[in-house]
């Protein structure tokens, strides 16, 4: 199964969501307590802009996204953002990939992520214990006085693994945001993939 808790699935929405409280949910394959897809046809282009604010995401399991897994796969969508403030993501585990797991896989919008004031503590994964992304799109991650820590991976990325689409711009900003995580895998806290032809802004 998808979503522990809620799953959207549409074509254009925008959410707000305000002292939201996700514990001990799970999922079979993506999404532990959250899941986010966006379609669209020709006739309506697909969108999104959430907001989470003063959430807290505990103890929830997933394959993949064992919080949150937002998707952007629809080549007709326009600009996606998330804005995440103020929020705890903590104990939650995933047997693949991440406690948030993006995915944005085509090259006509922006996908524009900021962060400010969240504490992702003692999350557990196979690779990227707190985050996963993969981006075909153009990305602006926008990372602002949050605290990583003691979470742990095996594979790449103890804190973050980004995998980056080739010969497009992205931008990742990060002040202020404190990084203490063991790793075990080859590649360290954070780990950028396919940098070396993307124009990417630290």
């Amino acid at each position: 199964n998808m979503a522990g808790a809620m799953a959207v699935s549409v074509g254009q929405h925008n959410v707000s969501l305000q002292d939201v409280t996700a514990e001990f949910n799970s999922a079979t394959l993506q999404g532990g307590a959250f899941l986010m897809e966006v379609n669209s046809s020709a006739l309506a282009p697909g969108y999104f802009a959430w907001t989470i604010q003063s959430g807290t995401f505990f103890a929830n399991s997933a394959q993949s996204g064992s919080a949150m897994y937002v998707s952007c796969g629809s080549i007709l969508a326009a600009n996606a953002t998330l804005n995440v403030t103020s929020s705890n993501f903590a104990h939650n585990n995933a047997r693949d990939n991440g406690a948030l797991f993006f995915k944005a896989e085509f090259t006509d919008y922006t996908f524009k992520t900021h962060f400010q004031y969240n504490h992702f503590d003692s999350n557990n994964a196979t690779n990227a214990a707190s985050i996963y992304a993969k981006f075909g799109a153009l990305t602006e991650m926008e990372f602002i006085d949050n605290r990583f820590e003691n979470g742990n991976c095996s594979g790449p990325g103890a804190a973050m693994w980004l995998v980056y689409a080739t010969a497009i711009s992205h931008q990742l900003v990060m002040n202020d945001t404190r990084l203490s995580y063991r790793s075990s895998g080859p590649c360290g806290v954070i780990y950028l993939q396919n940098t070396a032809s993307s124009n990417l802004t630290v």
